[in-house]
């Protein structure tokens, strides 16, 4: 249990490392080539830092290229930003908040996106007013009120918006961005009219391997791991979660008397859902849970006689992270980690290579 101990140390340590450094966030979350338009209709190019469409919507971080540090500008203080690989947000304003709505589709019918809290909000413009498109309206709320009529879903609204085009749209009850942006674009090949199309950014994609050692504490088995994962980041998902795929080889081996050995041979494949702690920081611990299955194979033999056994499983498991990431660029990880937790105690390390 010693071994352990130590490793929580560890990691507390580099917890408080982490806590104590004060590292740029610039060093560790992308910069994008673009620019911002002021209230004065100033259009200033230079770089605007990384961050979600949820952060977004309230604020944008933008270095122009005279400057040396990044500076925070709310929706009161620019018309509009942009950046590459084609990212563009309007400020708005909806009800009482003034906000940064991401333009999906720009035209005279254009689609904005809002995320808020855990879920994406969809607009465009109608009687000069921005209104929101929202699924079918229950009998106990009341219908979206315009200067020229009520509507009770978002497919009345859009029929309205498309009034001089008609468009074959049924309503499904469920408002999705990919359905709800064909529908626009059938309404533009309708009218032959030009219009502005805007991306979304990429998920950032890590390839990691890792290999480790431990001992199951209860029966004293040598325990060895290799594993292949791949860390998802969606640029819309909350800023410290990310999505982890896991390969993974395990094998473990007890010697029951002076010549019977017992092998345990394990492929996991498994995902889970990582949370890092101090994600703008060079070191960054973190946790995740998600669950998998394995293919078990245990084989029995002796050197005295000819004795062979061999069983197969398979069967659900619970898969459990704690470790340390340490950035040495925004590209490049190493990582320690406990391994086989919480069925045995072991440690890994390994690297990680962003490749997209």
């Amino acid at each position: 249990m010693r071994g352990y101990y130590q490793f929580i140390f560890t990691l507390v340590f580099l917890f408080l490392f982490g806590v104590s450094t004060k590292v740029s966030a610039q060093k560790v979350l992308d910069k994008y080539e673009g620019y911002v338009v002021t209230r004065t209709n100033d259009t200033i190019h230079g770089l605007i830092l990384e961050n979600s469409d949820k952060k977004y919507g309230l604020s944008v971080k933008f270095k122009a290229i005279t400057d040396e540090d990044f500076i925070t500008y709310y929706p009161k203080d620019l018309t509009s930003f942009y950046f590459e690989p084609g990212v563009k947000f309007e400020t708005r304003l909806t009800g009482n908040d003034l906000c940064f709505f991401k333009v999906l589709i720009e035209g005279n019918a254009s689609l904005f996106r809002l995320a808020k809290k855990n879920k994406a909000k969809f607009y465009t413009i109608l009687d000069n007013s921005i209104i929101e498109l929202k699924e079918k309206n229950s009998i106990h709320e009341e219908p979206y009120i315009t200067q020229s009529s009520r509507y009770y879903d978002f497919v009345g609204i859009l029929n309205v918006l498309f009034k001089d085009c008609l468009i074959d749209m049924e309503a499904s009850g469920k408002l999705k961005e990919m359905e709800i942006k064909k529908e626009f674009i059938k309404y533009y090949n309708c009218k032959q009219t030009d219009f502005k199309q805007y991306k979304s950014r990429n998920s950032k994609i890590y390839l990691g391997l890792l290999a480790g050692y431990g001992k199951d504490m209860v029966d004293m088995y040598d325990f060895r791991t290799l594993r292949l994962f791949f860390i998802q980041k969606h640029p819309e998902s909350a800023g410290n979660v990310y999505m982890k795929y896991i390969v993974n080889y395990r094998k473990m081996n007890r010697i029951e008397e002076v010549c019977l050995k017992d092998y345990y041979t394990m492929y996991d494949i498994s995902f889970n859902i990582e949370y890092r702690i101090l994600r703008k920081s060079m070191i960054q611990p973190f946790t995740g849970i998600g669950l998998g299955i394995t293919l078990w194979q245990r084989k029995l033999t002796s050197c005295n006689t000819s004795y062979e056994k061999i069983e197969y499983d398979v069967y659900p498991k619970l898969n459990i992270d704690l470790g340390v990431y340490a950035h040495v660029t925004k590209n490049n990880i190493f990582c320690v980690q406990m391994v086989g937790f919480p069925y045995v105690f072991g440690i890994g390390i390994g690297y990680i290579q962003r490749i997209r």
